[in-house]
């Protein structure tokens, strides 16, 4: 096999793998061999990996090929699929991230992981986060940041950032990601990758490692194509009696109805959510492309719900409580030397906010829920410019809007955590690039449960505004 064809191999998606799979023109070994010979060769500067699986992905490309010549392979039986370290892999490191738990190996699959492994998927090992997921970055003391393909000099975003990176650069065609303020939905606009944050529930999760994470805390797939984010969903999406959240109903047919967009939707388009800033340059590329998928689904008017900066401000008080657990809280303070600034910090945030501040928390979410919802009783679906801006630097501190320096990089959830604070679903999908090469995105929203809706609105996106969708430069 030649380098070019290799390369080719680690860039096909997973409905083209599994299509292969099933013909028998493709083997699910000779992908898992080019994958990690990718990875072997590119991680090493993209750092987008903290743990290699290679004997155990090989395994499960072994199985996955005997099952295709028994008839009876799994759904996404041999496709490489990479795990960010914040979802536990039996047998595999779990570090969320921390130099606190850099020796934890658990011994029992996440329940999303356990539907994928039963799907048949080759699971690659663990992708690389900001400590305890806490940054829209990717720093952590483990050792080096992700890099970005695009340019390795910048974050590929946070904290789903190796995910994004990985996915991007040809080391696996899906990721699972999390997203608790939009962890999913930065990497993938960073990376110029498709990144889904299903509706909170949709695929039932164990929330028991954070306070809130039920109220927050999704997760989802990163892939180079709506069609493999719908692939994925087949495999992990669905309702599990131990996730009272995740009872909204059975899961939709994904992939099978993704191609098939409803017509007369009511669009809309806001630049700014009703109180955020968004450079001037990104914001172009942007609306460029919302004027051009206009030609899919009609007349986008401009309108935003109300509420959307409180709605913040409430998710954030709750979010540092959302964090807590006793145990970790003392674990962090014996070993205070070993964590990350801005974990230290949020330890100190959480310590200061009284029970009182968060119920007050906690009751601006359901008014911020209100308004989003009476919002989407008029409108289907909602666009807005994914970040405020493409990716920055490694290791910075703030960004910039339209030249002026924002205080911190928490300003980047400024688009994405309002709709964790509200559960509903919304896709980041790219669409261009910032003069100087970065990838540029816009979010999709829709209602509570409409999931499908919203990947069949990303669908036909990606189709109107292709040269979204393209490989970094970045080759080793």
């Amino acid at each position: 096999m030649t380098t070019a064809t290799t390369t080719d191999l680690c860039f096909t998606s997973a409905a083209e793998l599994l299509a292969g799979f099933r013909a028998g023109t493709l083997s699910p070994v000779e992908v898992t061999e080019a994958v990690l010979a990718r990875i072997g060769r590119l991680n090493p500067a993209l750092h987008a990996f903290l743990y290699v699986d290679a004997d155990g992905a090989l395994r499960a490309a072994r199985a996955a090929e005997a099952a295709y010549r028994a008839g009876n392979a799994g759904a996404l039986a041999g496709v490489p699929t990479s795990i960010k370290d914040l979802v536990q892999v039996r047998g595999m490191p779990m570090t969320y991230g921390s130099l606190l738990y850099k020796d934890y190996v658990p011994e029992a699959d996440a329940w999303s992981v356990a539907r994928l492994r039963a799907a048949g998927a080759v699971l690659l090992g663990k992708t690389n986060t900001p400590e305890f997921g806490s940054l829209p970055t990717n720093e952590n003391r483990l050792g080096e940041s992700a890099r970005n393909p695009w340019n390795l000099g910048c974050t590929p975003g946070g904290s789903s950032g190796g995910a994004g990176a990985a996915v991007a650069a040809g080391l696996g065609p899906l990721a699972l990601g999390t997203d608790f303020g939009g962890s999913i939905r930065i990497p993938a606009a960073m990376c110029g990758v498709p990144g889904f944050k299903p509706s909170l529930g949709r695929i039932a999760r164990d929330t028991s490692f954070n306070l809130t994470g039920e109220f927050f805390s999704h997760e989802g797939p990163l892939a180079r194509s709506v069609h493999d984010l719908a692939l994925y969903m087949d495999g992990c999406a669905g309702p599990d009696v131990r996730d009272p959240f995740s009872q909204i109903g059975p899961a939709a047919a994904f992939a099978e109805n993704v191609d098939a967009l409803p017509r007369n939707l009511r669009v809309a388009w806001t630049p700014d959510l009703g109180y955020a800033r968004c450079d001037g340059i990104y914001l172009e590329v942007c609306e460029r492309a919302v004027r051009r998928f206009e030609g899919a689904v009609g007349t986008i008017a401009q309108a935003a719900p109300e509420g959307a900066g409180e709605g913040l401000e409430a998710w954030r008080v709750a979010g540092a409580a959302g964090n807590f657990s006793a145990e970790r809280a003392a674990l962090q303070r014996e070993h205070a030397e070993d964590l990350t600034p801005v974990v230290r910090h949020g330890l100190q945030e959480l310590e200061k906010t009284s029970l009182l501040q968060y119920f007050d928390a906690l009751i601006a979410l359901r008014q911020w829920r209100r308004r989003a919802a009476t919002f989407f009783d008029q409108h289907d679906l909602l666009l807005t410019p994914a970040l405020p801006n493409a990716a920055i630097p490694i290791g910075a501190r703030t960004f910039t809007i339209n030249g002026e320096e924002q205080p911190n990089t928490f300003g980047l959830i400024a688009f994405t955590a309002p709709f964790n604070g509200t559960g509903q679903p919304v896709a980041s999908m790219p669409c261009g690039f910032t003069p100087d090469g970065l990838p540029v995105a816009v979010q999709i929203a829709g209602r509570f449960g409409d999931d499908l809706l919203v990947l069949q609105a990303a669908r036909a996106f990606e189709l109107a505004i292709p040269e979204g969708m393209q490989r970094p430069p970045f080759d080793g």
